[in-house]
């Protein structure tokens, strides 16, 4: 996209380098989209890394479609709401994996069905689905087997060896696949995502945010599993 001074604008930094915690960074043009006017700047920044992880995993891992059974494990997590959201984007019936005291809003993100993870194992679930997502990296393939069609696939964002070696199988062999999710920088998927959010059809869950020089607190708060959407760091007021 053009980029010209003033324009508000978001980007994934990608892999390298990765991203940063700073007041500015120079990113490839690439990678970068314009802000949605719908969006604050708060919003948006918990966009990019969360969005495209959701949208590459089911569009191009996964090859959704409409009609297909999707169970999104960790549902209401940064990655896990807008999986939710984007699968029922593509048509798919949607499964929702996550504690009890958020599946009001994991059903109200789009899933039809929603498992409370404290009182049920997804895995011993009687639907079978086409995709099974863990956004949280806590299952694996052979605890998915079941759940999974025979042609279905298992994607996480954990490479475990597990997984690894399921994907390279994969390739080989017929019947149920794995696949790892590392999201890529691009800004033309971010311009896909902003006319969904233009639309009224995508909505960005924060549980909170932290000042910058907080940073280390907000990183313990993330590592407790227990955010609910996604955790921004305010550079400035």
């Amino acid at each position: 996209m053009a980029v010209h001074p003033g324009r508000e604008v978001y980007a994934n930094l990608g892999l390298p380098p990765g991203g940063s915690y700073a007041e500015s960074v120079a990113v490839d043009q690439s990678a970068v989209a314009r802000k949605p006017d719908s969006l604050s700047y708060i919003e948006a920044a918990a966009v990019p890394v969360t969005g495209q992880t959701a949208l590459q995993a089911l569009r191009d891992i996964g090859r959704i479609r409409a009609g297909m059974r999707v169970m999104v494990i960790g549902a209401a997590g940064g990655v896990g709401t807008f999986a939710v959201q984007i699968a029922r984007q593509f048509g798919a019936q949607v499964t929702g994996v996550c504690s009890g005291s958020k599946a009001e809003l994991v059903g109200s993100l789009g899933a039809e069905r929603v498992i409370d993870y404290e009182r049920q194992d997804p895995s011993t679930d009687t639907v079978r689905h086409e995709i099974v997502f863990d956004t949280v990296g806590k299952s694996s393939p052979s605890r998915c087997r079941d759940i999974l069609t025979d042609d279905g696939i298992y994607i996480s964002t954990l490479p475990t060896p597990e997984v690894l070696a399921k994907v390279v199988l994969g390739n080989l062999l017929p019947g149920q696949r794995s696949g790892v999710i590392t999201a890529r920088a691009d800004g033309g998927e971010l311009e896909f995502l902003n006319r969904w959010f233009e639309e009224g059809k995508l909505r960005v869950v924060v549980d909170r945010t932290w000042p910058l020089p907080e940073a280390a607190a907000a990183h313990a708060y993330s590592e407790t599993g227990r955010a609910t959407g996604k955790i921004v760091l305010v550079v400035r007021e």
